[in-house]
């Protein structure tokens, strides 16, 4: 059971790779959910004329990123809850890979920015 919380332990680098596509898939799904509903209220709020539909989708958008917050946080109850089934052998594999993930992605993303500051 989890006493501390420490990101750079309990992140998605840190999953094995099913779990990590689980993650994925869920991510996707709720990020897909949210749009959806934010976009239809995003659009009434900007372009309806009656100041009550107006206040209605705006309060919508207010209770959709505080849905989308208490998401995020589940998430990462469930990336906890992944992580703490592993064994210590399990999980040193899968932290040196994503370790190793990760500095990839730092690599590539300095490579990108210098392009950019090059140009």
């Amino acid at each position: 059971m989890m006493t501390y919380f420490d990101p750079e332990i309990y992140n998605k680098y840190n999953l094995s790779p099913n779990d990590r596509a689980q993650i994925g898939l869920y991510e996707n799904i709720i990020n897909n959910a949210l749009e959806n509903a934010r976009s239809e209220y995003a659009y009434i709020s900007k372009n309806e004329k009656n100041p009550l539909e107006v206040s209605i989708a705006q309060k919508q958008l207010e209770a959709i990123k505080m849905v989308e917050d208490n998401l995020a946080a589940n998430l990462q109850d469930v990336v906890v809850a992944f992580i703490e089934s592993y064994d210590e052998e399990e999980f040193e594999k899968y932290q040196a890979a994503g370790r190793e993930e990760r500095e990839k992605n730092k690599l590539k993303e300095s490579q990108a920015s210098e392009e950019h500051d090059e140009r």
